[in-house]
């Protein structure tokens, strides 16, 4: 077994979060919308332990973004407090839609269209870039 230091863990999960973005992306453009919303998904819930590790040394075993977001505001560092705030009340929506995709795209036959995947594909980027400045 191999045992990483938090800044292994943190740089591991960082890792993953990029490649499952560009799955996303890549996913959504060979049309493969249920795809793409499950590594949109891994892509954020990625990162937001990733940050998590780095700020509490562990996180909640969840897989609901929302619920990752606030457990991450709660940390010491306002600024990172105020934009996670900021995320939660103006995606608040797109965070339960990709959380319920995650499940949704796993276990059922699912249909996305190709606009809204997109939306979801900006949300993600701009939140992971805002985060991972600040947090």
């Amino acid at each position: 077994m191999i045992c990483l230091t938090v800044e292994g863990k943190y740089k591991l999960f960082v890792e993953k979060s990029k490649r499952f973005f560009e799955d996303a992306v890549n996913n959504y453009e060979k049309q493969y919308y249920d795809l793409s919303m499950f590594s949109l998904h891994q892509s954020l819930e990625l990162l937001l332990r990733a940050l998590l590790i780095k700020n509490a040394r562990e996180f909640p075993h969840s897989h609901n973004l929302k619920n990752l977001m606030e457990t991450l505001s709660e940390m010491k560092n306002s600024e990172c407090t105020t934009i996670i705030k900021s995320y939660l009340k103006k995606y608040g929506l797109e965070l339960s839609i990709i959380t319920d995709g995650y499940v949704t795209s796993r276990y059922l036959e699912s249909s996305y269209d190709g606009s809204d995947i997109q939306k979801l594909i900006n949300v993600v980027k701009e939140m992971k870039e805002g985060m991972q400045d600040v947090c």
